[in-house]
């Protein structure tokens, strides 16, 4: 569970945070049924685990299972969290509510919780059509655009902010190829390392943002190499990988500093993989599997 330490009176308290995820997502329609959404699927609050307090309040949730995920505070006291994407890969789909993007969906967005007097509330200009929604209130900002959802982000030792991101699937939802045209060839991309940078863009599209920023309305494939205005991936991964941490222990001293990514194991062929960064801490000079895990 992530913390951060307080100092007050000259004590130190630990602020734990946890996500309380509110409302519930929505299962797909029976057969030969459709419906839409008319309403943010539902939102979440950040809050803090003694006392329960809330911290931040109105972040999306996904109509299916993307939703905060990884949180990391920055070594100023604030906080990153993973908003998960609407979509699959830009297109609502039944599978997924038909719920469109938001204005913080499919990103890494930051809560200056260190700010006196925090306004942790996030309000909408509209509730009913979430694709046409704006944030007109509220603390926090998109960080970085284009995480469809990154299960865990690591603040490591390095100072850099390192995250897991699972990539699209088949049968969820077609691509976006612009802010009007779609495909639905090609849904389905591998999961990949991110290095989180302040300002920078990766591959998921968010219509409801590319009003403002076209680009942010085109997937683009991991195969087709590097993308005008999007940040690449430090390496990819096997399908779902989804936890991260750095090993920072003095045991095997060899594996300091390196990235330690777990695959889930829904058939009991999950894995643990060694990640040793190159010496710009911007990238991956060797991947090895260290085991299979069996759950």
């Amino acid at each position: 569970m992530p913390f951060r330490v307080v100092h007050a009176g000259g004590t130190t308290n630990l602020k734990r945070h946890l996500r309380d995820k509110l409302g519930i997502g929505t299962e797909p329609p029976p057969a030969g049924r459709s419906h839409r959404l008319k309403v943010f699927p539902s939102l979440a609050t950040l809050s803090e685990a003694t006392g329960g307090k809330t911290i931040v309040s109105g972040l999306p949730f996904s109509a299916h299972d993307h939703g905060i995920n990884g949180l990391v505070f920055l070594n100023d006291g604030n906080l990153l969290n993973s908003a998960g994407g609407q979509t699959n890969a830009g297109i609502p789909a039944e599978k997924l509510g038909f719920v469109g993007a938001s204005p913080l969906s499919g990103a890494i967005v930051h809560a200056a919780i260190s700010k006196p007097n925090l306004n942790g509330a996030i309000k909408y200009d509209k509730m009913k059509d979430e694709s046409k929604a704006r944030k007109v209130s509220g603390d926090v900002r998109v960080y970085a655009t284009g995480s469809r959802n990154s299960f865990e982000m690591v603040l490591h030792t390095n100072g850099h902010v390192y995250a897991t991101e699972n990539g699209p699937s088949d049968g969820y939802g077609g691509r976006s190829l612009s802010c009007t045209l779609k495909s639905q060839a090609g849904q389905k991309d591998i999961d990949k390392l991110l290095e989180i940078v302040d300002g920078k863009s990766f591959s998921h599209p968010n219509r409801n943002r590319g009003r403002d920023s076209p680009i942010q309305c085109k997937h683009f494939p991991t195969s087709s190499g590097p993308a005008p205005g999007c940040k690449q991936p430090m390496t990819t991964l096997p399908t779902s990988t989804d936890c991260l941490l750095e090993w920072t222990l003095n045991l095997f001293p060899s594996l300091r500093g390196n990235l330690l990514p777990y695959k889930f194991a829904p058939s009991f062929i999950g894995q643990v993989l060694r990640l040793e960064l190159t010496p710009s801490e911007r990238g991956v000079s060797r991947q090895d599997m260290m085991r299979y895990v069996s759950e």
